[in-house]
């Protein structure tokens, strides 16, 4: 029986008897990556009246007791259960849990003692981009090209080379992305990833986008705690019968080179390029993109009615460097066959 073997600790007052099987524990050596251990310290009332434990208290943070908290009836067995954090904790330990109880005599003193033995976290060199106390396998996503219904599952690789858990959630995000760590916690030593849910629809954009991903790091936010997404955002036009395309807009652009011969530093001139629907529904331009601040899009239309005209102005200004300079205009509309179109403007910069 239970109450025959029960040594150690005893307190007793008008009948009421607290007694534990043990009062000390040693772990032995136990290693860092454990993360916690725990041992559970039985007790009895042994006397004819209920124990309560009022407070369990222990010397340290890293030392966390858990007892229980309805009174215990005579000749009932309890549990006080004491975890010991071992994560950033290697080296000897020795802790104290401080009973408290109804009772008369003073608290009761648990100990437990033990030596954490330190990891060694292995250096990975494929997570080579660092971002905190954090390293990423790769910092910057290219999805390529992506049609404009797609929704795009991507994730990147994550590892915790150092001694503390990290915590990871996601910072902020734009309404079309969703980031999930997982786990959220890195444990020393842990890898894991970081899914991300694209909705391209969602992005209401066309052609080359970016867009940064920033994450919240134990809680803190900084501009260097984020992720580089970038795609190229077209129409699908997958879902079209012959029919549809035969009603299709068409754009035809009345020139595809300009040259612009001799333009002195600071310098503006004008580009006016002219484009014809000669096909059968409205033909809507989506996007107008230049890719340089030297070369801007002055005014265009949105859309072109079925064998409608229409111009796009745009001026071209004469920047560093000097010499032969070469910029593109894109145009990108829902023309199935041709949604993609470039007009190419050259120029010799002079001073």
């Amino acid at each position: 029986m239970l109450c025959l073997l029960l040594a150690g600790s005893v307190t007793s007052v008008s009948g009421q008897v607290l007694r534990f099987v043990h009062t000390r524990f040693d772990f032995g050596v136990v290693p860092e990556s454990a993360g916690s251990v725990s041992h559970e310290f039985r007790f009895v009332n042994t006397g004819n009246v209920p124990l309560i434990l009022t407070d369990v208290r222990s010397s340290c943070d890293c030392t966390v007791p858990e007892w229980p908290q309805q009174p215990i009836l005579p000749r009932k067995e309890g549990v006080i259960r004491v975890v010991y954090e071992t994560t950033g904790n290697p080296g000897v330990f020795d802790k104290t849990v401080t009973v408290h109880s109804n009772m008369r005599g003073g608290p009761v003193l648990l100990r437990i003692t033990g030596s954490v033995e330190r990891s060694v976290i292995p250096d990975l060199p494929e997570f080579s981009e660092a971002m905190g106390p954090l390293k990423f396998r790769k910092r910057y996503l290219s999805l390529g090209e992506v049609t404009h219904r797609q929704v795009i599952t991507q994730e990147v690789e994550v590892y915790n080379p150092g001694k503390q858990p990290v915590r990871i959630a996601a910072g902020e995000v734009p309404g079309f992305l969703e980031v999930l760590p997982s786990p959220s916690l890195l444990q020393p030593g842990q890898k894991g990833r970081i899914h991300l849910v694209y909705d391209v629809s969602a992005r209401k954009d066309w052609g080359y986008v970016a867009d940064r991903v920033h994450l919240r790091i134990n809680g803190a936010t900084k501009p260097e705690y984020s992720l580089l997404l970038t795609a190229d955002i077209s129409e699908d036009f997958s879902r079209l019968t012959s029919a549809d395309r035969q009603q299709a807009p068409r754009m035809e652009p009345d020139r595809t080179e300009f040259r612009l011969g001799n333009v002195r530093a600071g310098e503006k001139k004008q580009v006016s390029v002219g484009i014809r629907n000669a096909g059968s529904s409205p033909l809507l331009l989506r996007k107008l993109d230049t890719g340089c601040e030297c070369l801007r899009v002055e005014q265009a239309p949105a859309s072109v009615p079925p064998g409608g005209s229409a111009v796009i102005r745009c001026s071209f200004t004469g920047e560093p460097p000097l010499g032969n300079q070469q910029r593109v205009l894109s145009i990108r509309s829902n023309d199935p066959e041709r949604p993609l179109q470039q007009i190419r403007i050259m120029a010799l910069v002079v001073e």
